[in-house]
């Protein structure tokens, strides 16, 4: 059910990168246009890609640069100030996909009156956790001071997250694992969640008529060519992956890997770390690192790969690039983590490794090469299949105007 009169929506992310979030918010403020909704963004600056130059939004800017969790209150606080000077007397929705940007919302008297839709991503607390542990080699009493420190930072983001949830009108959860989450984690009313899966673009994402010309253009003339398309951070398993190249050039020595990365990370302390490890294991022939920054280009890598691989150790809720590459017609291989199970196992269980180790990568990436090409071509054909009929917007936008439709009436 959509809404009879068009709806305002304040929309607010307080990354400021381009990543799966981002990426998301940009294509729902397009579709939100698309059906006759207004829509005001206020967003971390995150540089002129494709998509700023996006019209018909209201856009705001935080005034501040923008850290993630390190800058928890200076986001809240300046979330807080930001709202004074946007007309909220319009808004009918406050869509609110981040921890510390919707507790600056409760913040607000005037903004606190209205609805507001918690989009859960996943658990603030368990990102802190995974960036701090294990603590580096400090003394036995620095040791437990810092734990203590963190800890106490851990639970405190932790019950603010869960206030958050609570004075939500409706919390948007994209995967089953991520409705568990929120209600062990944080308690949430069941009632109050909606199940609503990242969605993709399949008009720009999909299958290229001219897969070979495809390839020659990108300099990609390997038969095994093999594509990580993430953010350089430890937590994508990024290191997994590259170990497991060892092992799979030995049975299967013209294998390549590429590794598509936001241009923003290019030249940073993370690059350089894996850039390293390239070149300390003698994989420079074969592993490359590619900065990127227009979805035109993922689409071309997509379409070029022989399968696309998410290594993932934790945080994984419903990844956008698994979304991707399934809507090009490309089989994605990935880690039980989070929510990549519910995506794969629709298609095949050969497509999930059995642990996020290095053997665990190879042996899957080597067991999905060896199928005949029969069964790759009907997995295939499944990857687009399955995108169109439950990850497409064209067909879950309405999921998201009933919802607004709902908490609006």
């Amino acid at each position: 059910m959509r809404h009879s009169t068009p709806l305002t929506v304040l929309i607010i992310n307080d990354l400021g990168v381009v990543n799966g979030v981002t990426r998301y918010i940009r294509d729902l403020t397009r579709y939100l246009i698309k059906t006759n909704n207004h829509v005001c963004l206020l967003e971390g600056f995150v540089g002129s890609d494709e998509h700023s130059k996006q019209k018909g939004i209201r856009r705001y800017i935080y005034s501040i640069h923008l850290n993630g969790i390190e800058d928890f209150w200076k986001i809240t606080l300046s979330t807080w100030e930001k709202l004074r000077h946007i007309p909220l007397d319009t808004v009918d929705i406050i869509h609110c996909h981040h921890t510390a940007s919707a507790f600056g919302v409760l913040l607000s008297g005037k903004a606190k009156k209205i609805p507001m839709i918690f989009h859960f991503h996943g658990a603030l607390y368990r990102e802190v956790e995974s960036s701090v542990f294990p603590i580096p080699n400090y003394s036995f009493l620095r040791k437990q001071a810092e734990s203590i420190k963190y800890r106490c930072i851990i639970g405190v983001l932790k019950r603010l997250q869960a206030l958050c949830i609570k004075h939500s009108a409706v919390v948007i959860v994209p995967s089953l694992y991520a409705k568990q989450l929120a209600i062990n984690s944080f308690h949430a009313d069941p009632h109050k969640i909606e199940f609503i899966p990242n969605n993709v673009d399949t008009v720009l994402f999909k299958p290229l008529r001219n897969r070979t010309k495809n390839n020659i253009s990108l300099s990609l003339r390997s038969h095994n060519s093999l594509l990580v398309v993430s953010r350089l951070d430890y937590r994508k398993g990024i290191s997994n992956v590259i170990k497991a190249m060892e092992t799979l050039l030995r049975v299967y020595p013209q294998t390549t890997l590429n590794i598509v990365f936001p241009q923003y990370q290019l030249h940073t302390p993370e690059y350089g770390k894996y850039d390293h490890q390239i070149k300390s294991m003698a994989l420079s022939g074969s592993v490359r690192l590619v900065a990127n920054t227009r979805n035109s280009d993922l689409v071309r890598f997509y379409n070029a790969a022989h399968c696309c691989i998410m290594p993932s150790i934790t945080l994984e809720n419903n990844p956008l690039v698994v979304l991707e590459s399934l809507a090009c017609g490309t089989p994605v291989l990935g880690t039980p983590i989070g929510g990549i199970p519910e995506i794969l196992t629709q298609i095949d269980t050969c497509l999930l490794f059995d642990d996020t180790s290095p053997g665990a990568i190879s042996r899957g990436i080597i067991n999905y090469l060896r199928k005949s090409p029969g069964q790759i071509r009907s997995i295939k054909q499944k990857c687009r299949l399955l995108v169109q009929h439950k990850y497409a917007w064209e067909n879950n936008i309405d999921k998201v105007l009933s919802l607004y439709a709902q908490i609006t009436d």
